[in-house]
Formats: structure tokens, sequence, C-alpha cells
């Protein structure tokens, strides 16, 4: 991956203080029963869905320090494990769930410097933990777009050209992984124009 431990990292912490940030001024619009463009969720349900992909990470890590490597479950379950995991959370205030999110997501930053290299299996196969931090950078980032639009906020990060990098490196290693060696090649591409609009759409969103 091009981006430096650095600077993902600040993405990665950005995301997070943008989910903190506008789920604050969902609370006070009292919108938390209001959709978001995640269809089956919630504003309320997003953030939970939030927590329990911060919890997952950490998981996913104590299976790499074991030595496990390979994927916890297909990417072709997310769905329906995303959904499993959403319908069985307890039910809990939007700021009880921020909490939930912040504290884990914050924690599993501080587990990431030392880990950087480590082999780590989730859904889409096998990368290194420091390549996934951009993944999950990303994540943070689209739900924080997500959560945003339930307020009429558009969500902007700082540095969406290491997002859209990460993104095109992620896809490339996916859906081809012989054409590896043209992921520099692709990294550049996605920074070209509005890096932000093209993570958006590589998410299924409508910026």
């Amino acid at each position: 991956m091009g981006a430096g431990l650095g600077r993902v990292l600040r993405c990665y912490d950005d995301g997070i203080d943008a989910v903190e940030a506008i789920a604050t001024r969902i609370e006070a619009a009292d919108a938390w029963e209001s959709t978001t463009p995640c269809p089956a969720w919630t504003a309320l349900e997003l953030l939970g869905h939030l927590g329990i992909v911060a919890g997952w990470y950490h998981a996913w890590l104590d299976r790499a320090e074991a030595g496990i490597a390979e994927p916890p479950f297909p990417a072709a379950h997310l769905p329906v494990e995303n959904a499993a995991a959403v319908d069985a959370l307890p039910a809990r205030s939007g700021p009880d769930r921020l909490t939930t999110f912040t504290t884990l997501a914050r924690t599993y930053a501080k587990r990431l410097p030392e880990r950087w290299s480590l082999p780590y299996g989730y859904p889409r196969g096998t990368v290194t933990a420091g390549f996934h931090a951009g993944v999950a950078a990303i994540e943070w980032h689209v739900h924080a777009w997500d959560l945003g639009q339930v307020i009429g906020h558009t969500h902007r990060p700082e540095d969406p050209e290491t997002l859209a990098a990460v993104g095109a490196e992620s896809e490339l290693r996916y859906r081809a992984p012989a054409l590896r060696s043209v992921a520099p090649l692709a990294r550049r591409l996605a920074t070209t124009g509005d890096a932000w609009r093209r993570v958006l759409k590589g998410a299924g969103r409508t910026p």
C-alpha cells in the first residue's frame, strides 16, 4: 500500500471524529429513527453496526496475533452477517452506541502500530493489519457520510486521496489478484479528479 502508517492512521482517526461529531448532531435533532442511505437501517441501527464492526476488527486482529490469517468468513456472507448482528443488538440509546463505537475504534487504533505488517484475515482475503486499517478508515468515513445525510450534512474527509488509493487497491486485490502488480497505477488513477466522489460511488452511494 502506498500510504504510510501515519497518513492512514490520521484518516482512520478523522473518520471516528467525523462519526462522533455527526452523531452528536443527530442526538440534538432527535433524528435517530431517520432512514439512512443504508436502506435497511435507521441512524440508530447504523451506529450500532459501526460498533459491531469495530468489535469484529479487534477479534480479527486477535486471530492474526494467534497466527490465523484466513478470512473469518467469505465476503459473500457479509450482508447476512451484518444484518444478523444488527438485529441481535440490545436496545440502547444513540449516545450509548456512540460510546461503544468510539471506545472500540480508538483502542483498535492503539493496537495497530506494533502489528502493522502482521498477516490479517478479513472477509475479502488476507492482507496486512496496516492495509486493513486503510479499509477500516473508508468504512468510518463512508458511514459518516451516510449519517450526515440524516441532518443535511455532506461529510467530506480531509484526505480523500488516501482513502481512494486504498479503495482502488482493495478492489484490485479482491477482484483481480493476478493483477496486483498494477496496484501503483490503480492507486494513481484513483486519486485523480474528485477522489472522495470515487470512494462513495465505489461504496454504492450516489453522491
